[in-house]
């Protein structure tokens, strides 16, 4: 996997990972592994505010709430919603480069997208 992000990297494709699990989750790591940056893993996530601690400063609290699931029917409008590409569609290219979709379940490729 890491052999084949690589080679599409080279090749002018961006690169995302687009998981059911858990965006907090993988961000912090998925880059060491995959080469992958935070702002291009896609994932559930809850809710975050912002609110200002005792000594005034704004910071960012999670919120024991779901705001999105990226599973299921929840995966092409994650796809959709968070890179700008709607998922087996023909699309103008807005922007340089290729995009790639390809979605695995249990190791088992699904399919693939090429736009």
């Amino acid at each position: 996997m890491v052999e084949l992000l690589g080679y599409l990297r080279a090749n002018g494709f961006r690169t995302f990972i687009v998981s059911g699990g858990g965006v907090e989750f993988m961000r912090p790591w998925v880059e060491t592994v995959y080469g992958i940056p935070p702002e291009q893993v896609i994932g559930s996530s809850g809710e975050v505010q912002l609110r200002f601690g005792k000594d005034g400063k704004p910071e960012v609290f999670e919120v024991a709430k779901v705001e999105f699931i990226d599973d299921g029917p929840g995966k092409p409008v994650g796809i959709n919603r968070f890179i700008g590409r709607r998922q087996g569609r023909s699309h103008q290219r807005q922007r340089p480069g290729r995009d790639v979709v390809s979605r695995y379940s249990a190791g088992t490729r699904l399919s693939c997208y090429a736009g």
